[in-house]
């Protein structure tokens, strides 16, 4: 049940940029779809690093969304370095300068930072796309970098398809945060 988008990828410009490639399963109607692509092109309109992600979605029943995805875990003085060489505009250089210099990652003085394999990708590091047949695996025989479930009866009812979509989008290329384990909410 799993097949590419019948629009295939699409691209933000004929310069390259962010791609992002859709597959979705059999639950998926075709206005979901829609919607779906419709919050994709928001990316591949915004996000210039030149890179292709492959994104699986699929229905489900419970809850309102949910991304399913790997984390790999980099030195944070590579971490740093691989941003400063690929940043570039006003709002990288400012990340940049919030970012301490040295070896320990200010969030917990670990010395190692958890990214996202699209994350890592736009950094220079070997963080591929995975296979996702593992136990209770919601997307079992997709590779790509994430899984995303949405309840359509719900994220439809109250028109925040979108919404969802693009919180999950957020969650599977990196582009949200987490403090688990911490007092500040996660």
């Amino acid at each position: 049940d799993l097949a590419p988008s019948a629009e295939g990828p699409r691209t933000s410009s004929a310069n390259g940029g962010l791609t992002i490639v859709p597959t979705f399963d059999g639950t998926v109607d075709a206005a979901t779809q829609t919607a779906i692509n419709s919050a994709l092109t928001y990316y591949q309109n915004n996000i210039s690093t030149n890179l292709t992600v492959n994104i699986h979605f699929r229905v489900m029943n419970s809850g309102l969304g949910q991304s399913t995805f790997f984390l790999f875990s980099v030195p944070y003085s590579s971490f740093r370095a691989g941003f400063a060489t690929t940043a570039s505009g006003a709002d990288d250089t400012a990340a940049l300068a919030s970012l301490p210099a040295g070896s320990t990652n200010p969030v917990d003085g670990g010395a190692n930072i958890k990214i996202k394999s699209p994350n890592g990708r736009a950094l220079g590091f070997s963080t591929t796309e995975q296979n996702f047949t593992f136990s209770g695996s919601p997307c079992s025989g997709f590779v790509g970098s994430g899984c995303i479930g949405i309840n359509t009866a719900i994220a439809n009812t109250t028109s925040r398809i979108i919404t969802v979509v693009q919180h999950e989008i957020n969650e599977v290329l990196g582009l949200g945060s987490e403090l688990s384990g911490t007092s500040a909410p996660g």
